[in-house]
C-alpha cells in the first residue's frame, strides 16, 4: 500500500502548514517526515526522516538529504519498506488520524 501524506499543518499538534513541509503515514503508523530546507548552505534541498521508529538503533539509515521533494519522498518511503520486521512503529492517535482524512477527503501527494 502506497505512503499516505498529509501537510504538517494538519498533523497532531497543528503547527503552520507549508507545502514544503509533509508528514507520511501507513495505514495508522506514523512513517516521517520530509521537508525543504529554507536557508543557510543546504537551502532549497530536502531532507527526509523516519519518525515513528529508530532505526538507527538498529543499523539502518534513518534520515537523508536529496536535492528534490520527489527525491526525498522516494527515499522515506524506500528506508520504511527496509525497515526489520521486528521494529515497531509509532501508532498515530487515531482520533486524528479519522480528523485529517474527513478534512483532507483523499490522500495528498506532496
Amino acid at each position: 500500500m502506497p505512503l499516505k501524506w498529509i501537510r504538517t499543518g494538519g498533523a497532531p499538534g497543528g503547527w503552520k502548514s507549508d507545502d514544503d513541509d509533509w508528514l507520511a503515514y501507513d495505514e495508522d503508523l506514523e512513517v516521517g517526515r520530509i521537508l525543504r530546507i529554507p536557508h543557510g548552505p543546504s537551502e532549497g534541498k530536502w531532507t527526509w526522516s523516519i519518525t515513528g521508529i529508530s532505526l538507527a538503533a538498529v543499523g539502518h539509515t534513518d534520515r537523508g538529504m536529496c536535492n528534490t521533494q520527489r527525491e526525498a519522498a522516494e527515499a522515506l518511503r524506500d528506508a520504511w519498506r527496509r525497515r526489520p520486521a521486528n521494529a515497531r512503529a509509532v501508532p498515530m492517535f487515531r482520533d486524528a488520524l479519522k480528523r485529517l482524512n474527513e478534512r483532507d477527503g483523499k490522500v495528498a501527494t506532496p
